[in-house]
């Protein structure tokens, strides 16, 4: 496909007829890709051969959604902020926002409950989320994709739909892994203060703490094989920034792409450590069902030519949203440790959740 503008058009009719669809654009590329299953069936991903998209909830006890590539058509092209429309005043929507009726107490309340249990259980970090209305007037998926893809250039962006499922759309910092040639890379991210400016960014010892946590639990997970790892360094993603620390390995006979997802899903940067503790402390507290926040998404066994091996590319699906007809609903959280400030806590929600209302505006 030549031109952006044809594969909006694509988007647009795939969404009026109800067809699922996924478009997405990985972190500092120019090509977006649109997937439309051609039937409205919900798959399942089985083998580790199948090639196509996937998009998996929080719960492991819960079925992923897969599009297999051959029950789909693919359109790719290339975008350019030239593509976009800069005149949208009649489309602009005007956010309300459910964040100041009785959600930040409610947040503060369950900070506080969530570092009783982690000073009786000896908890070293629970993730705890929250969730934000917005109504709009109208929904432009177009409109959305743009600024998407303007916004975060460095971001995994994307939209989702099954007329079964629902629609959901965000722009994640986080790789869960990439794979090629049996060769992975995978990160521990973590830590989050908002952006000021140019001010250079300091990070204190709390953020430091919660990233280390993430780092040695992966790297505990895939001991034996993680060949190296990275320092620290700082991330940008909208208007706050992450601690991040990149680690490669191999994959082995006995240890292929499933066992990996196992492994790293969900990791203590979306959940805690104990892992198992931590996620159902978040289950029976936490308050509402996560859905697909917190999951992951991304390519599975993607080929790029007949001399191309296949390579997938996972994201954990943080900042992002679920979209209805006249509302979306935010899903965004934060790393609670023994060490948290719980208005500081509160504080890093709204930023992250600023980062997606960017979009809808």
């Amino acid at each position: 496909m030549s031109d952006f503008t044809e594969l909006c058009q694509e988007l647009e009719k795939a969404a009026k007829l109800q067809k699922p669809f996924v478009v997405y654009r990985k972190p500092d590329t120019p090509e977006v890709d649109l997937y439309i299953q051609k039937d409205d069936g919900i798959y399942r991903f089985t083998t580790e051969n199948e090639a196509g998209f996937i998009f998996a909830p929080f719960n492991k006890e819960e079925a992923a959604v897969f599009f297999p590539r051959e029950k789909c058509e693919l359109f790719t092209t290339v975008f350019k902020t030239t593509d976009r429309n800069q005149s949208r005043s009649e489309k602009e929507a005007e956010l309300k926002s459910n964040e100041d009726f009785g959600q930040r107490e409610l947040y503060l309340a369950r900070v506080d409950r969530c570092l009783a249990f982690m000073k009786n259980s000896g908890t070293k970090k629970i993730v705890l989320s929250r969730k934000e209305e917005v109504r709009v007037e109208t929904l432009w998926l177009s409109e959305i994709l743009g600024n998407l893809l303007e916004k975060y250039p460095a971001a995994f962006v994307y939209i989702w739909y099954h007329p079964a499922v629902g629609m959901w759309a965000g722009a994640t910092p986080e790789t869960l892994f990439s794979l090629e040639n049996g060769k992975f890379t995978t990160m521990a991210l973590a830590g989050t203060q908002r952006i000021k400016n140019d001010e250079e960014l300091i990070w204190g010892l709390k953020e430091q703490e919660e990233q280390q946590i993430v780092t040695d639990y992966i790297k505990n997970e895939l001991q034996g094989f993680i060949s190296s790892t990275s320092q620290p360094k700082t991330v940008r993603a909208g208007q706050v920034a992450h601690i991040c620390t990149e680690m490669e390995g191999s994959l082995t006979k006995d240890f292929g792409l499933i066992q990996l997802v196992n492994k790293l899903h969900p990791t203590p940067a979306v959940c805690g450590l104990p892992k198992e503790t931590a996620r159902s402390f978040i289950l029976e507290h936490e308050g509402y069902d996560r859905k697909f926040y917190t999951g992951f998404l991304g390519e599975i066994n993607r080929s790029f030519g007949s001399e191309s091996s296949a390579r997938t590319h996972l994201f954990v699906n943080l900042r992002c949203m679920e979209l209805f007809e006249n509302k979306v609903v935010l899903y965004v959280g934060g790393g609670i440790t023994g060490d948290s400030d719980k208005e500081k806590e509160w504080e890093e929600t709204v930023a992250k959740s600023a980062t997606m209302k960017a979009i809808l505006i």
